[in-house]
């Protein structure tokens, strides 16, 4: 199998304006109590350089866990 990793490295190096995210890290946190909790630690893909300028930011994941609307 192939690692991605070498390949996100040089796009990211070749393109540094690229609108693909950017993982920082990939994390389990465990609590007594709870239930494990997943995460990922992502870069932020918006770059305005005058925030006057955002109006509106839609975070879209994909999952479609807890996501139904009455």
């Amino acid at each position: 199998m192939e690692k991605i990793l070498p390949y996100l490295y040089k796009h990211f190096k070749e393109n540094p304006n690229s609108l693909l995210a950017r993982i920082y890290g990939v994390y389990s946190v465990n609590m007594k109590g709870h239930a494990p909790v997943n995460l990922i630690l992502m870069g932020n893909t918006l770059k305005f350089k005058v925030k006057d300028d955002i109006f509106r930011i839609y975070d879209l994941k994909g999952s479609r866990v807890a996501r139904d609307v009455n």
